[in-house]
């Protein structure tokens, strides 16, 4: 991490000093310029990460050490790109969950009843399990609040916590029928643990945030719409008798009550709130008919409330499917960026292009600077001189940036305001000309090979631990063979 640093301070440095004493020297236009970097865009989908939940792992991640048995156990059920033993768990558990819905499913079903004991089993095994993950995650978890503050442990709760309601009613012989029915009702919760291993969810979620004023909208109109329609259709409903006039009712005219004064068939809109149940029906176009008007006037009014409904339910969601579909859009366009560059990565010009976009990403440099060189980069990092990096070496690279970023070591704004002061310190002797350039040219170069020389010193002493802990391991394995001699 500091070589990577004396780097990025020398190509700063120097690309500076080119710009304020050698004008022109940089204006070669490097073919890397139109870079597209992988940052994200304004308003992009970005699923929450394991830190962004959990702050505290950030600092669990920077340590040299490697983590405790205590987080390792948390790593394992938490996250489950973590191990391959996290992997294995976390498809277990997505098991149990698809097994426990469709228990709770076919526990509804009269036809299954002679198997209800069979069922019963399944899911109390798949209710242990669930208690266990949830009590291990919680007493291994990193810090507790950030477990207390995760919603998904919520979800859980909330789908553990009525199965042994249920078993405390039992044994105490309560059996009132609302209070299971209740209990049993937040079993659905148990569904959005699956929201846990897919992004699917939130992405969902997101597209919503971002349409919250179209669904502002939406809701105005339609609520204006309800009460506008709701109350013109009462007005043309409404009779004193509270009846359907019987000429408009083929109940009343099969009946032959149309001089009686009893009432055949009460009209449905005996109030506006009464009223508000169909307006929302038949601007939603369901099509229940559950009730309908019988006057000239009221099936008039139905006719532009089925138009208007029409026109206020597709401008807003076709604006939440926009969102929605960019959002896709965008994560599938990224999956697609990191599979190609884990497909291309040791070839020197991806490679080259892919580290640009990760120092603009971390504000290092901008679109237009050009301020380190591949060279450099494979001094620090390229132990065996391939002439690329490969993977691990990669990541390396890729983890120093984010340790110089959250340690705010070397950062952007400290090489800015030593700019600044470069900047200064150049124009307070812009009068002497030739011996002020000469001067800070020579300081400055001074300067870089003194970084260099540091720099080249890190990495070849960095090679040299790596080749002494591959002789003390064979020196290792030698004494173990000569001890079983």
């Amino acid at each position: 991490m500091l070589a990577l640093s004396r780097i990025l301070e020398r190509g700063r440095r120097k690309h500076l000093t080119s710009q304020l004493l050698l004008p022109g020297s940089n204006s070669r236009q490097s073919p890397l310029q139109t870079v597209v970097t992988p940052r994200r865009a304004h308003n992009s989908f970005q699923p929450r990460t394991l830190h962004d939940r959990y702050p505290s792992m950030r600092k669990i991640s920077l340590q040299v050490k490697a983590p405790s048995l205590r987080v390792r156990i948390w790593l394992v059920l938490q996250d489950p790109t973590s191990s391959r033993l996290a992997r294995v768990a976390s498809l277990t558990l997505l098991v149990a969950v698809l097994v426990s819905g469709t228990v709770f499913v076919l526990q509804t079903e009269p036809a299954m009843t002679p198997y209800a004991p069979a069922l019963g089993v399944i899911e109390t095994i798949c209710m242990v399990l669930f208690s266990a993950d949830f009590v291990v995650r919680l007493v291994c978890a990193p810090s507790t609040r950030e477990f207390v503050l995760d919603l998904f442990n919520w979800i859980d709760v909330a789908s553990i916590i009525p199965f042994y309601l249920e078993l405390f009613f039992k044994a105490r012989h309560i059996s009132s029928l609302a209070s299971l029915r209740v209990l049993r009702l937040f079993r659905v919760a148990r569904i959005f643990k699956l929201s846990r291993y897919t992004s699917s969810a939130q992405m969902f979620f997101h597209s919503i945030r971002q349409s919250s004023q179209a669904l502002y909208m939406l809701l105005f109109l339609v609520s204006v719409a309800m009460v506008m329609f709701s109350s013109a259709l009462y007005v043309a409903e409404y009779t004193d008798s509270g009846c359907i006039p019987s000429k408009y009712s083929a109940y009343c005219q099969e009946q032959d009550t149309e001089q009686s004064s009893t009432c055949c068939d009460p009209t449905p809109f005996y109030s506006i709130g009464a009223t508000l149940w169909w307006s929302i029906a038949t601007m939603a176009t369901v099509g229940y008919g559950d009730d309908v008007p019988a006057t000239p006037q009221g099936q008039a009014i139905a006719s532009l409330a089925l138009l208007a409904g029409i026109l206020i339910l597709a401008l807003p969601t076709s604006v939440i499917g926009g969102n929605f579909q960019r959002l896709v859009r965008a994560d599938l366009q990224k999956q697609k960026s990191e599979q190609w560059h884990k497909q291309r990565t040791h070839r020197p010009e991806e490679q080259e292009q892919y580290m640009r976009g990760l120092l603009i990403e971390y504000k290092w440099m901008t679109t237009d600077e050009h301020i380190i060189e591949y060279a450099d980069l494979l001094s620090v990092y390229d132990a065996e001189s391939k002439g690329y990096l490969s993977d691990a070496e990669m990541d390396v690279f890729e983890d120093d940036l984010i340790r110089l970023r959250d340690t705010g070591l070397h950062s952007n704004q400290a090489m800015r305001n030593e700019e600044n002061g470069i900047r200064c310190s150049i124009r307070r002797f812009a009068g002497h000309v030739k011996r002020s350039r000469f001067l800070e040219a020579a300081d400055e170069l001074v300067q870089f090979r003194l970084l260099e020389s540091e720099a080249m010193l890190e990495c070849k002493l960095a090679h040299l631990v790596k080749r002494i802990g591959a002789i003390e391991n064979k020196l290792k394995l030698l004494n173990e063979e000569a001890g079983a001699n």
